[in-house]
């Protein structure tokens, strides 16, 4: 049965004819709801959370939601946290990094629905880890990607097209030699890599906060992007003339960040530099742009280095526990340092990338 005819049967009077576009939902879970027949508040009212979930198919987190809304008083409604847990597990897929410590201590990836902070000093190889994750995402989920495509934000001309082509081949060629999936002949090509990137080059806070408005006005109408880079987040903001519409600034970026990763079934990554916070007892390594900024990655990957070694920490992660992993930068992109050798079985080399002082 349609939405229309199902509110004509409904019929609904009073308080229960408000439609529900008009409660405080996001407009996608509004959308859903209306492709499911769920128009008006009566269409709603008497089901539990459970219940809607099953019905359409939208998670519980929302289903919650849109129960206590359609109740529009405090009761806290609650289900049982199995079906959360299994949820999350089924519904979160991730983008590899194609090194196995990193996808290890990050459960998975870079995960779908998270906002995920690399901060580290120059040379660590945080853009060659954006680089490398906006070729991943355009792998088949049977080869650790997700078929989509990526944007990436250049804020301080350290994009590379050379290197891009350079991971983006050794990718290819990584799964042709280490997979005997059939799923290879539907494999993107180092063509089709390069075409599913979409890059822009900004200069200030506002063309920033302009790219991130038209990935969100790209992903209404087409939900082919799955991944956004912002490389970096804090150049802008830290060099930027606005200084006293800065803050306002930074506040509607986030904001627009979070309905990408929050409506749109995204992944978003963001680079930022390293600075040192004391008490006077301990000193401690945290990303730019002040505490406030700090509560709004999900996770935090901090990336140092130790003993002439590049070591990854995740730092910050709800869903993980603190975790790290050792890495190396290759011509072939973020490797596992136990899976380097001198060639592979195709002959490739596997020659070390120094710290540049030039790029991250």
């Amino acid at each position: 049965m349609d939405a229309e005819k199902l509110s004509e049967v409904n019929n609904p009077e009073g308080s229960e004819a408000e439609p529900l576009s008009s409660l405080p939902l996001p407009p996608s879970v509004i959308s859903k709801l209306k492709d499911e027949g769920f128009i008006y508040v009566a269409d709603v009212k008497g089901l539990r959370p459970t219940e809607l979930h099953t019905i359409t198919g939208i998670n519980l987190k929302d289903c919650l939601a849109v129960v206590r809304a359609v109740r529009k008083d405090t009761d806290v409604q609650t289900v049982n946290a199995t079906p959360l847990v299994v949820q999350e597990e089924n519904n979160s897929p991730h983008i590899s990094t194609f090194c196995r410590g990193l996808d290890n201590i990050l459960g998975g990836g870079f995960a779908i629905g998270s906002i995920t902070e690399l901060a580290g000093s120059p040379g660590i190889g945080k853009t060659q880890l954006c680089l490398q994750a906006c070729v991943s995402v355009q792998f088949p989920t049977s080869l650790g990607g997700l078929g989509g495509e990526s944007v990436f934000i250049d804020t301080e001309g350290k994009f590379s097209a050379v290197r891009l082509k350079d991971i983006a081949a050794h990718a290819v060629q990584r799964v042709k030699t280490t997979t005997n999936s059939v799923d290879i002949s539907l494999g993107p090509t180092v063509e089709s890599l390069l075409k599913g990137i979409h890059y822009y080059r900004c200069y200030n806070c506002l063309e920033v906060l302009a790219a991130v408005r038209r990935v969100c006005a790209l992903q209404k109408d087409c939900q082919r992007i799955k991944l956004l880079v912002i490389d970096s987040i804090a150049y802008p903001f830290l060099y930027d003339d606005y200084e006293s519409e800065l803050v306002g600034l930074k506040s509607f970026t986030t904001q627009e960040l979070q309905e990408l990763v929050n409506n749109h079934n995204m992944a978003v990554i963001i680079t930022n530099y390293l600075t040192i916070r004391g008490d006077g007892y301990s000193v401690d390594l945290v990303g730019e742009l002040g505490e406030m900024w700090g509560h709004y990655p999900t996770v935090r990957l901090i990336l140092r280095w130790e003993s002439g070694e590049r070591i990854a920490s995740v730092t910050k992660a709800p869903h993980l526990g603190n975790a790290v992993a050792k890495y190396e930068v290759r011509v072939a992109g973020i490797e596992d340092i136990e899976s380097i050798a001198v060639c592979n079985s195709t002959g490739i080399k596997k020659r070390r990338i120094e710290a540049p002082s030039n790029s991250s």
